[in-house]
């Protein structure tokens, strides 16, 4: 991933957990001492800087 090297220590950390090991995002903040909201925004601000928007929900 190119763009790694733009991630913040805490985006890296939070990337790491959730996207590459699919950890759930209340165990990453757990293991992170983090709340579920700031885990939420580092995955939103990984998304911006990799030109990746979040995908939509589908409605049966």
């Amino acid at each position: 991933m190119e763009q790694c090297r733009y991630l913040t220590d805490r985006e890296r950390r939070v990337f790491n957990l959730v996207c590459r090991r699919g950890w759930a995002i209340e165990d990453a903040a757990a293991e992170l001492y983090l709340s579920r909201s700031s885990v939420n925004a580092c995955l939103r601000s990984i998304r911006d800087k990799a030109g990746i928007s979040r995908p939509s929900k589908k409605h049966p």
